[in-house]
Formats: structure tokens, sequence, C-alpha cells
């Protein structure tokens, strides 16, 4: 029997194709990722050693892969969503390298040209915040020509006495007459000055970090080939003199100085590397202003896409909906080629599970609270299935292996678990009492999603990389394992997870949901006149 061949791009563990392998219609000829334990984790999961698994897009030549593997009948994949999430606000960086991969994973369909494609990212992906700044690469592309376009005046500094003589220098490097490199320092010499006025700790910080202030001392002259101005030159050398006598306010007011030049510097940089028009300099008031010219993301991926000759239709689909144990909305972008289609819409999936019928956090995991767990990544994290398991629906589905693999939780010290003991099923960081917060700077400032104690009769939220969220068992006073972290992901007991145990569980965060990517097979197998060899609705409503 013919399988379509896919190519899986930012692949992550391999969720989404995973969804579409579990139809029976589908085999991944190639897959792109860049992260290693990631990679491997593919690798295990795939049982198919001609997969062809490649690291840096950059250097993927799509026309070869073809030549390589023939002709691809789906890509399908989404950029990393940090670029896009409304989230990361306090980026210190101008313009988002995940922004870029947008347009690599166009390339790949301009190179290809599969019969149809999946795109799938944050639900934001289409919002206004979402853009790419017009650069000089960008003036002949016709389809970029016919977009919107607005007029935008980017903060990338604060002003100040250093900096408001500098316009020209701005300006010079900005045209290529003058070296940005000469004036930057390195990258981790930045981190640490910029550190200074971010660590709760300032006296142990200088204290454990004195040898990097003698050898940046020693070094500041090599560091800097050139200065912006003399007053820049000398703020090192103070700053040196403050950290000696311990006057901290003047090294943190020294320290922002520093900082705020190096942002300058560093945006200016990546504005001259993506050759971004920038249509003037303003540094006359309180800000270091850049006026660009922007475009939406989003309008340029259906545009572009559409005149490839695909029908493009975007939908935000919840996994929930399909039968997962998590309300987790994506932006789902499908593409058939129009002549595929035979006058066929192109729909969302048709939704398994209305809201009182969602399945919940007991459904998914609670089977698994009384097997042991291990602290570390090794053998003793694998389990045998007990014989009198019970199954569900969600749970029988999930439960496809007798061996349960990545029983692996977190070892909890004594704060952490005066914490876990104090707070009940739904419960989270701001339920606990004021005594248990002291660790934390801005107790209010916490977000509601650390330290949750699940609650088995409800749905679960997005799930994240719950390590870093401290997300607690919803009876056991532990953190959550990887194996139920992964069950709240609808990944399959046999799927098992490689590398560190916080690199599993942020393979797991970054996820597509499998359940949710097979029901997105099936509607793409639907749309060419196929169908797989048993529905997941069928499944799940008939049971084992």
């Amino acid at each position: 029997m013919y399988k379509y061949k896919l190519v899986d791009l930012f692949a992550g563990a391999g969720g989404l194709s995973y969804g579409f392998l579990q139809t029976g219609k589908f085999k991944v000829e190639m897959a792109v990722e860049i992260n290693d334990s990631a990679k491997e984790t593919y690798r295990i999961n795939h049982n198919n050693e001609n997969v062809d698994i490649r690291g840096n897009i950059l250097d993927v030549d799509f026309k070869q892969v073809k030549k390589i593997h023939g002709d691809i009948d789906f890509v399908i994949g989404g950029p990393p969503c940090q670029g896009f999430s409304n989230a990361n606000r306090q980026k210190s960086t101008l313009i988002s390298n995940n922004n870029k991969l947008v347009k690599e994973y166009i390339r790949a369909i301009e190179e290809l040209r599969p019969k149809g494609f999946v795109l799938e990212n944050v639900k934001t992906m289409d919002s206004k915040t979402h853009k790419f700044y017009l650069s000089k690469n960008d003036i002949n592309d016709c389809i970029i020509k016919g977009l919107q376009k607005k007029d935008e005046k980017v903060q990338v500094s604060i002003n100040s006495e250093i900096i408001k003589d500098t316009k020209g220098l701005i300006v010079d490097i900005y045209k290529g007459k003058s070296n940005i490199n000469l004036y930057l320092l390195d990258e981790n010499i930045v981190a640490f000055i910029k550190n200074i006025s971010k660590t709760k700790q300032l006296d142990s910080y200088i204290d454990n970090n004195k040898s990097i202030w003698q050898i940046t001392k020693e070094n500041w002259s090599r560091y800097h080939n050139s200065y912006i101005n003399n007053k820049y030159k000398e703020l090192f050398n103070m700053l040196y003199g403050e950290l000696n006598a311990k006057s901290y306010d003047k090294i943190i007011e020294i320290s922002d100085k520093i900082t705020n030049v190096q942002k300058l510097l560093y945006k200016l940089k990546e504005v001259v590397d993506n050759k971004i028009i920038v249509n003037n300099f303003d540094l006359d008031g309180d800000n270091v202003i850049f006026e660009m010219v922007s475009y939406n993301i989003f309008s340029y991926v259906k545009q572009k896409l559409s005149s490839l000759g695909y029908e493009v239709k975007p939908y935000i689909l919840n996994a929930a909906d399909y039968g997962v144990a998590q309300l987790r909305n994506r932006l789902i972008v499908i593409g058939i080629k129009e002549e595929l289609l035979n006058g066929k819409e192109i729909e969302a999936p048709k939704v398994i599970y209305t809201k009182d019928q969602y399945m919940k956090i007991g459904d998914a995991i609670k089977d698994l609270e009384n097997y042991e767990v291990s602290y570390n990544v090794d053998e003793k994290s694998k389990v045998i299935r007990e014989k009198n398991f019970v199954y569900g629906k969600l749970n029988g589905y999930l439960a496809d292996s007798e061996i349960i693999s990545n029983m692996i939780t977190t070892e909890t010290r004594k704060i952490a678990m005066d914490r876990f003991k104090a707070l009940k099923p739904g419960e989270n960081f701001h339920s606990l009492d004021e005594s248990l917060k002291t660790t934390y700077a801005q107790p209010s400032r916490t977000q509601s999603s650390i330290y949750k104690r699940l609650d088995y009769t409800t749905t679960c939220g997005t799930v994240t990389n719950v390590r870093k969220s401290m997300w607690i068992h919803p009876k056991k006073d532990r953190a959550l394992s990887i194996r139920e972290a992964a069950r709240l992901q609808s990944f399959p007991d046999s799927f098992e997870f490689a590398g560190t145990k916080d690199q599993q569980y942020q393979q797991i965060g970054n996820a597509v949901p499998p359940m949710l990517a097979r029901v997105i097979a099936e509607k793409v197998l639907n749309l060419i006149g196929d169908k797989a060899n048993e529905s997941l609705e069928d499944i799940l409503k008939r049971g084992k």
C-alpha cells in the first residue's frame, strides 16, 4: 500500500508527525530539528531507519531533498512559537530569528511543491503584534508589495547623556561607513553586567564573580577597538571602583548605562545584519527611536502560499475537542493544491467531544498514581503495567504498551515540599500562606500556573514545561512525572523520550498533541479523497 511521503519541519519530539503516522497512511521521509535531544527522541519513536533527520533548516537544500526522496506529498510543521508569543514581552532583541523561520517554511513549500501542507503555531500568530520589518530583500517581492504596511516608531533604547551625541555614528554604521563590531562587547560580558541590577543577592554576586570583573577590567581596552565617546570609555573603570567599594546604588546606575549602550548597539547590529530599512533615527527625546515599516506575518503567509496554487484555510483548534485532556488552542493552517480538492471546501476537523464531554485529568493519568517514580534518567524509570489495569476511553487509548517509560520526576527541596503539602487540588502559588512565598522577590507577579496542584475532576490547562512551572500531582506530594505530562499531551505510553529530565519536559511542552495531529491528518486525507485506516473518533467511542 502506498503511503504519502512527509517532510516534517521544526519537528521537535515528533508529536505532529506521530499523529499523521497513526492513520496508517503516511511515512516520514525527512525531518528537520535543530535540538539534539529532540532529534534522539524522534529517532527512537519513528521506527524508520531510513528517515533523514537534518539539523539547521537554513542548511537544507529542498531541491536536493526532492532528488534524493522523490516527490514529497505533504509538508507539515511550524516555526518555533517563541517568536510569536505575547508572553515574550521582555525580549532583548529587535528582530526575532524565529520570525524569519516562517520564510524558511515557505521556502520548503516553494521548492518541494507538495500536494498540501499543515502549518501549526500559536493561536495569536495572526495578531497585529506579529510582524516582519521591511528589508532591502523585500523590495522586489510582489506579494510583499501588495500587503498593507504600517509605519512604526520602535523604541530601541533609553536616551542618555552618553548616547545623545552619537546619531552621526549610528547613521554611519547603518550606511556601512563604520564597522559596528568595533563597538560591541562580548555577549557574555554584557550578560554579567546586565545581571548586576537584576540579582537579588548583590553581595554574593559580586564576590562570586570577582575574577570575571578583574579579567574584564584588564581587557576592557582590548574588548573595544573603538568607543562611541570618552564618557562611555570611562564607565567600566568607574564600575570597577564602585564594585570594590560596594557602592550599590552607583553600581546599578553605571551597569545600567553600559547595558543601555550595548542594547542599542546590538539592536542596531540586527538592523544591519538583516538589511532592515530604517527611514529615520530619532535621538531627540527621552528614547532612541528607529522609524521602520512593518507588515503582518500571517497576511504574508496566506498570500504567499495562495500564490503558489494552494487553497489555504486557517483554524483555531482546541485539543480538548478531540479527546485530549487539555485546553490547548493552536492555529492550524491547512493548504491543499486547488486541483486536488475537486470542489471540496477545506473545513476544520469534526469535533469529537463538546465542552460538557471533555476528558478530565483523571481520565488521562489517574491509573498511574500508584506506580513508583524514579528521580534519574535510567532504566529504573520504566515500569511494567499492572495486570488488573482498568481501561477507560482515554487511558485505554494511551496505554498501548506493557512497559510504561519515563516515570521520572524531580526531587523536591524542603520549601517546595512544604508548598506541595499546603496546596489542595486546583490551588496554586497564590493560594499559599504568605510565609511560604518569601523566596520570591515579587510574589504578586507570579503566574497562576506556578505551583499548580492538578485536579482529577477538571480538564487540564495548557501544558508547557511543567517542571519549570512546578506542577503538582493531584494526590501525591510530588512533581508531575514526565510520563504524566506526556499523557496530558496525549502521547501513548510506547512513546519514549530521550535527554535530560528538563529536556524531556521541554519536548513535551513544545509538542503538538498527537491526538490533535491525528484528526488533522484524517481531514487532510479526506480532502484528497482518501481516509485513515480507522478514525480516532471510532477508536475512542468503541474503547478497549
